[in-house]
């Protein structure tokens, strides 16, 4: 055989694995997909770990009849095989969906690597096999990345919107009042408070109208303010945060303001347009342990608004904070400064950290608007390493009970995670099989 005819059969045996290769990546992904459509994610590591063993094992087995009976007997058969395989799964789909999507898992396990490995060998060695190879990598990339995207865009236009659901079911139900309503637990809890009876049964005292002694008034319009902020009366206090524009230098002392129910909201108010210019001061407060809780719940709230690294920085310092109200928080604001501002990124290695802290964490345990807290809580640190909203699009799929939905958000999570997909695997696991049945 000449040289070119061994050029032409080696390029041939290249061009046929590559081929064979993105073959394998393209059923991979309909695999995956119909299999987390149709069964539970539980399903999913057992029938994996089985499979590999016996992948293995057919690996093993093809290497000892290729080397008895060559390969020129060997591949036609295995090509035929798998050929057929595909065809009978093809046109028994539409009856039995779930039995062959198991069929073409084990196909896809067992077959196809034996195939692909058998495609590898006749390519040889040499520098064109070489070639071939990161051609047929950089192919993988490419088809891998177009998958991603495209999960993302179904995710995108089958998004349900709360105004949309046609809810009838009370998990649904739950399920959008605990996700898309802003509850301020905060106010809820000072209220239980303020309501609750003293120790000895007796309601607690009503405030009486006392008169008030005139208020001394400073000339200087700065002072006077701060004077009135730190009065602890609540009519003086209002009616310096009624103005629409306060000094930065006002801000220590209406910091102190976010911690009381009744001048929280305007504190917020004035506060918020100052947010960025002062970003250093509100994290000095976050970061001081000493600070009431409520306050430092509270002020990543207004770092959540802000458009500099100064906030991102200190947000990170408190996402594995003692108070987990802080870290939740803390998170939620990152979330909304990587959807706002995509260029100010936290540190991928910070934000991973605390994911798997987080995921090491959690427990079943707790109610369900608990949970519930804390599968959000997840997807909100996801959402600052990745894209956030095609995160909270996932987010709703898996709280939702579609199982096409779930499925396709499943598939994008797999194919995003690899290096959290067990961990991550376990948390759905635990977490989300309740939510709708598959």
């Amino acid at each position: 055989m000449s040289a070119t005819e061994d050029r032409l059969t080696l390029g041939l045996a290249a061009t046929t694995a590559m081929l064979m290769i993105a073959h394998q990546v393209a059923a991979k992904t309909a695999r995956d997909s119909l299999f987390l459509t149709h069964f539970d994610v539980t399903w999913l590591p057992p029938l994996t770990i089985a499979a590999a063993v016996a992948s293995g094992a057919a690996v093993l087995l093809m290497a000892g009849l290729l080397s008895r009976l060559g390969p020129a007997r060997i591949i036609p058969i295995m090509y035929g095989a798998s050929g057929v395989l595909f065809a009978f799964e093809w046109l028994v789909m539409l009856w039995a969906p779930a039995a062959m999507t198991i069929v073409l898992f084990l196909h896809m396990i067992l077959l196809a690597p034996a195939v692909v490995t058998e495609d590898l060998l006749l390519a040889g060695a040499g520098v064109l096999s070489a070639l071939i190879l990161i051609l047929i990598l950089i192919l993988i990339l490419i088809l891998n990345r177009g998958y991603v995207a495209q999960l993302a865009s179904n995710l995108r236009s089958g998004a349900q919107r709360s105004a949309d659901i046609k809810a009838t079911d009370a998990t649904t139900l739950h399920t959008i009042a605990v996700t898309r309503t802003a509850i301020d637990r905060d106010a809820l809890l000072q209220e239980i408070k303020e309501l609750r009876p003293s120790a000895d049964g007796a309601a607690l005292p009503q405030p009486t109208s006392q008169p008030q002694p005139p208020v001394p008034v400073a000339s200087d319009p700065i002072v006077q303010a701060t004077i009135d902020l730190r009065s602890g009366d609540p009519q003086r206090i209002t009616a310096v945060l009624s103005n629409s524009v306060l000094s930065p230098i006002l801000l220590p002392h209406l910091i102190p303001l976010l911690a009381d129910q009744a001048t929280m909201r305007g504190a917020l108010r004035v506060i918020t347009p100052m947010a960025s210019q002062a970003s250093g001061q509100l994290v000095d407060s976050l970061l001081d342990r000493r600070r009431h809780p409520l306050i430092r719940r509270r002020l990543p709230i207004l770092l959540g608004r802000t458009d500099n690294a100064i906030a991102v920085q200190g947000l990170c310092e408190c996402l594995v904070d003692d108070d987990q109200d802080v870290a939740r928080r803390c998170a939620q604001a990152l979330h909304r400064i990587r959807r706002n501002y995509p260029h100010l990124r936290a540190p991928d290695g910070t934000v991973q950290d605390a994911l798997r802290q987080t995921l090491l964490g959690m427990a079943p345990q707790g109610s369900e608007e608990e949970r519930t807290t804390k599968r959000r809580h997840i997807f909100d640190l996801l959402g600052v390493i990745y894209h956030p909203d095609v995160l909270d699009l996932c987010f709703d799929a898996l709280e939702g009970s579609d199982p096409g939905s779930r499925g396709t958000a499943l598939e994008y999570l797999d194919n995003l995670l690899p290096d959290e997909r067990c961990c991550f695997g376990s948390v759905c696991t635990i977490h989300f099989t309740p939510f709708g049945g598959v």
